[in-house]
Order: structure tokens, then C-alpha cells, then sequence
């Protein structure tokens, strides 16, 4: 009889095993490829957080509202504004903007997903994160608010270095 496959040294599959290795790596690691850029999805358990303020956000003549988590990074951030910072991009999913002496994170509550619209912070490198693709993280971030997911398109059009100003009220 002939075998239409490869097999290992007992004569088992080996493509069987492969193909549900590969299928745990994904599972496990987190693939924010195969989330795509769909606006559609169920809303984040981020969504059921209590506000605390809207606030805006401008580059050049462009302004979007900012709704803030009621959080302790949020309550401090909200207090420094405004703020005037340069925006970099991470991985060519996130804008961020380094917060000057960071935030208070104490209390704050944590994910590792970011959908669109999402803002999060990251302690390491004082990182406020402005998600415009659904972004899996390696590690924790806080999450502090959310931005209207119809300006994505302009949050992903920001170049780095561009100052961007947070301001209340």
C-alpha cells in the first residue's frame, strides 16, 4: 500500500502533528492579523468602564474626542493638561506619546488587547497609546480611554514627530 503522506519513524503521520502545533503557537501568541482592521467587533470589557471626561486631542487643525476611563492614570493625566507632545508609532498599529514622568497605574485596570479606538498606557517608556489596529501586547497596559474609532484612519496618518496637544475643557 502506498502512503500519500509522510510519516515519522513508527509510520504515524508527522503532518497531522505539525499542522496542530501550529495551530496552538496561534492560539497561544495572539494574532492581531487575523483580527484585520474590522470596525465591527464585540465591544472590549474596556466599554463597561465608568467615565471620567471627554477631552480633546489636536493635531494642526484636526481635533477628536477623547473619553477617559475613570482611573487613577486618567484622574493624573487629566490634571496635567494640556500636554503638548511629539507622536511615534509602534509596529505600525499604535501612535503614542511619552507622558512626561509617567502615570500613577495603582488601581488602574490592565489588559494585553487594544481594539480600534482604544487608548492604553505602558509603564515602560511612559507610552500613552492611541490603538488604530486591533494590537495584541507582550506584556500588561492600562487601559485609560477610548477615541471615536471613525478618526482612526487620521490617528494612523499622523507622522512621527508631529506635536499632538491633549487638553480639557
Amino acid at each position: 500500500m502506498r502512503r500519500t503522506h509522510p510519516t515519522g519513524p513508527r509510520g504515524r503521520a508527522i503532518v497531522p502533528g505539525i499542522l496542530a502545533l501550529v495551530m496552538a503557537l496561534a492560539l497561544t501568541t495572539g494574532c492581531s492579523s487575523l483580527a484585520g482592521s474590522d470596525d465591527t467587533q464585540e465591544p472590549s470589557a474596556a466599554s463597561t468602564l465608568p467615565t471620567l471626561a471627554a477631552v480633546t486631542l489636536t493635531v494642526g487643525d484636526h481635533t477628536t474626542i477623547v473619553t477617559l476611563y475613570d482611573t487613577p492614570a486618567s484622574r493624573e493625566l487629566l490634571d496635567r493638561m494640556p500636554l503638548t507632545l511629539p507622536v511615534n508609532d509602534v509596529w505600525n498599529q499604535v501612535k503614542w506619546l511619552e507622558i512626561p514622568d509617567g502615570l500613577t497605574t495603582e488601581g488602574t485596570e490592565t489588559t494585553t488587547h487594544a481594539d480600534n479606538g482604544a487608548i492604553t498606557y505602558a509603564e515602560s517608556g511612559s507610552m500613552l497609546m492611541l490603538a488604530y489596529i486591533p494590537t495584541d501586547f507582550s506584556s500588561e497596559v492600562y487601559q485609560i480611554g477610548t477615541y471615536d474609532v471613525a478618526d482612526k484612519e487620521f490617528i494612523k496618518s499622523i507622522e512621527r514627530g508631529t506635536e499632538a496637544t491633549l487638553s480639557h475643557g
